[in-house]
């Protein structure tokens, strides 16, 4: 863009425009932090499903398989590990 508008000078009235967006921008910062509390609490709650579900399958897993992989290891292999 340096070409085309290199040569040209701003008016005063893009000067006036310019100073309202950037007016408008910097009262844009409140809703930024705004924004962040609000990841805050998503990534809690992303959180908080993960931890219920992992309960959740956890508990079917061990019902489904009799205890834990552990368990089926120890139960399959002798706890030899598989060798």
């Amino acid at each position: 863009m340096a070409p085309i508008f290199g040569a040209k000078n701003v008016t005063d009235e893009e000067v006036s425009h310019l100073r309202a967006f950037f007016a408008e921008q910097s009262k844009g910062e409140v809703a930024s932090s705004q924004t962040g509390t609000f990841t805050i609490i998503g990534l809690g709650g992303f959180v908080g499903i993960l931890i219920v579900f992992n309960i959740i399958w956890s508990g079917r897993y061990r019902n489904r398989n009799k205890g834990t992989a552990h368990d089926a290891l120890w139960r399959n292999y002798g706890g030899k590990g598989g060798r």
